[in-house]
């Protein structure tokens, strides 16, 4: 099934935010006007507020930094290099791990028999899937070792219609006592072809340092740095 032909880097955010809450399970986006520029505070359980501004202005990180201001955990994430924006933090703000929005168009993926020791497990529904991979733990029980997530922009609501085919890839990790065996790279191959099945075209992430590496390798682009400001003490 072929990609979108071409896609805007506002439209790839959106997308990213919308699938974020699905992959989080909580409320779709709202949208909100910072400064005249189109924004979306997005619901968390891991923060009191998050706004995602995906046509970053100065005006409107401006509004969005104040906006924020009073909430002692907070984040605002935007497009763009952290030196460039790093000028219009004041105090109370502080830069979190450097970030990159990333794309892949979904492709069925040819995977490989399954690790010695490993089994992977894919649960699917329209609008969400889960790839689990599992191994023996102390005490004679299994755990989870390697898990990914991705949430479908469309399985919101409130998600406009352009962002239909768009997908969240969420939460990839892999315990450290696992790593360096290819589980990461099952874990993404494994989502995608749920993204195929899913009836995706197109996938985004953000990406730390440390997971650039692994999407590199499984074929993501880069697309855009991803400024990740946040409320500190």
């Amino acid at each position: 099934m072929p990609s979108s032909v071409s896609f805007s880097l506002a439209d790839l955010c959106s997308a990213w935010a919308h699938g974020w809450t699905i992959t989080r399970e909580t409320s779709s986006p709202e949208p909100l006007l910072l400064a005249g520029a189109h924004a979306l505070e997005v619901p968390t359980p891991i923060e009191d507020r998050r706004i995602v501004l995906p046509e970053p202005t100065i005006a409107a990180v401006r509004a969005g930094l104040a906006e924020l201001s009073s909430s002692p955990d907070a984040c605002l994430r935007f497009p763009g290099d952290d030196d460039d924006w790093r000028p219009l933090l004041g105090a109370g703000w502080s830069l979190f791990e450097p970030g990159w929005f990333m794309h892949r168009p979904v492709m069925r993926r040819t995977i490989g028999e399954d690790a010695e020791g490993y089994e992977v497990v894919v649960k699917r529904s329209e609008d969400h899937a889960a790839v689990e991979i599992w191994a023996a733990a102390g005490g004679g029980g299994r755990e989870i070792v390697s898990h990914g997530l991705i949430g479908a922009a469309r399985g919101s609501a409130a998600s406009p219609a352009e962002l239909a085919g768009w997908g969240t890839v969420d939460q990839i990790w892999t315990l450290p006592e696992h790593r360096q065996r290819g589980l990461g790279r099952r874990v993404m191959l494994e989502l995608e072809n749920a993204a195929h099945g899913m009836g995706l075209t197109d996938l985004v992430l953000t990406s730390t340092p440390m997971g650039l590496m692994l999407y590199d390798s499984c074929g993501w682009s880069e697309i855009s740095r991803c400024v990740w400001a946040v409320t500190s003490p």
